[in-house]
């Protein structure tokens, strides 16, 4: 919720209502919200998605082949990292045993938007999204 700029996020599961309202809010706030998502998440989720892929400031894409696109990270504004093992639904973040960093160390958070910006080029924009 204090982004103010930008969110670059990285999500293999985003099921979660309060994370996708937040990112929704973001996007409302004129956020640039960018999404790089595993296809079955896609395929799974579409519906409980499309609202947030359907936002002005959203720009969503999906990893299109080969292994799991098994990241669970996102930067704020280009200053803060958040990365770790559990994913971004109900049970990931609260339920399992997981890990969790959230750091602005200036080089992992450049190291991870180095990363994003090249997973987000490959990325195909998921069908039937408007405007992507």
């Amino acid at each position: 919720n204090d982004a103010g700029v930008s969110i670059d996020m990285a999500a293999y599961v985003l099921t979660d209502d309060a994370v996708i309202e937040a990112l929704g809010d973001a996007a409302d706030r004129g956020v640039a919200v960018r999404l790089y998502l595993d296809r079955s998440v896609l395929q799974t989720q579409s519906e409980r998605l499309a609202s947030l892929l359907a936002k002005e400031n959203v720009a969503a894409r999906v990893k299109p082949t080969g292994t799991l696109m098994h990241l669970k990270a996102y930067a704020v504004d280009r200053a803060r990292l958040r990365t770790g093992s559990g994913n971004f639904s109900r049970s990931g973040l609260s339920r399992q045993d997981n890990d969790l960093l959230v750091t602005d160390d200036g080089a992992a958070v450049t190291r991870f938007e180095s990363d994003f910006e090249r997973i987000f080029a490959s990325g195909l924009a998921p069908a039937g999204a408007p405007g992507l």
